[in-house]
């Protein structure tokens, strides 16, 4: 099953002092038909440079985002979702209409996914869960531990 991965997963998955680390090395492990987007691409590789959280000098956080994007261009197990105009567009107004604290990159995730009839979402945003009660996005299985 095709599994979309938000960047709070992927961040855990690189630095071992991440409180969940662990987790989303699990929920890695062995997959191999993973998904993401470029805006995903783009929080993840924006965290990398500006965060301190992990105590990295910035040597180190610019290694560990060309890291990331080398790991995600080579990989064949991970597809590159484009996000369009219009997805933007969608996403923006969800984001205006519904206030389940979700971030325009979070809502271009879901409408991607359900555009793509992607299920299941790797993600520690506990915030996508509500979503489930909306008619239309009953599809959402969110996955934070494995």
């Amino acid at each position: 099953m095709v599994a979309f991965v938000d960047s709070a997963v992927w961040i855990g998955s690189r630095f071992d002092e991440d409180p969940n680390h662990k987790a989303a090395r699990g929920l890695l492990s062995g997959r191999r038909d993973l998904c993401t987007s470029n805006f995903v691409i783009d929080e993840v590789v924006s965290f990398f440079m500006g965060s301190r959280r992990h105590g990295l000098p910035r040597l180190e956080r610019k290694k560990a985002a060309r890291d990331f994007l080398d790991l995600v261009q080579k990989s064949t197990d991970i597809r590159v979702i484009t996000i369009t105009g219009d997805h933007f567009a969608s996403a923006k107004a969800e984001s205006e209409n519904r206030p389940f604290g979700l971030t325009i990159t979070d809502w271009t995730t879901v409408i991607v996914m359900k555009e793509l009839g992607i299920a299941e979402l790797l993600t520690f945003d506990k915030e996508f869960r509500k979503l489930k009660r909306i008619p239309g996005y009953e599809f959402l299985q969110v996955r934070s531990r494995r």
